[in-house]
């Protein structure tokens, strides 16, 4: 190789370096601000899931118990409840070109006042895995992931 040709792929290689030593030291915020208003609707009761089992109910009340920003989460009814999440989830067997199985889990969601019925929010999660509950949990958690808590780091 000639001198300048080394010499040009020496600096390319120094400006990649520096660039990557001075992309590192700026400072990066992570912050979640919901659309959904938590302070108004802050005791959620989850209706049981429409097209899965009591397993399917635990993990996704669970999972938004865990991570959701409803300063109550419950699995009966009560006074204090103000909002009511409805699932409904269909799950189907496909097969791949190598003729492995894959689960496609769909599950649409809405939140409802308590008080009047009225939807104050609504959405559509789906995944893909080659178990069905493992299809099933991971369009779950998106549903919670959906209801994420506000934060700012």
């Amino acid at each position: 190789m000639s001198r300048r040709l080394i010499r040009h792929m020496r600096l390319s290689s120094l400006g990649l370096a520096l660039s990557a030593a001075l992309a590192g030291c700026t400072p990066v915020t992570l912050d979640n601000d919901p659309t959904f208003d938590f302070a108004r609707w802050s005791v959620l009761y989850v209706a049981p899931i429409d097209g899965a089992g009591r397993s399917a109910d635990q993990f996704l009340v669970t999972r938004l118990r865990d991570q959701a920003g409803f300063k109550r989460v419950v699995t009966e009814p009560s006074p204090d409840v103000n909002c009511i999440l409805y699932v409904r989830v269909d799950v189907t067997e496909d097969y791949d070109s190598d003729g492995d199985v894959e689960y496609d889990a769909v599950a649409r969601f809405r939140v409802e006042s308590a008080f009047d019925g009225s939807v104050i929010d609504s959405g559509t999660a789906s995944d893909d895995a080659g178990f069905y509950e493992e299809a099933l949990e991971e369009a779950l958690d998106d549903i919670s992931l959906h209801y994420l808590r506000p934060y700012r780091l």
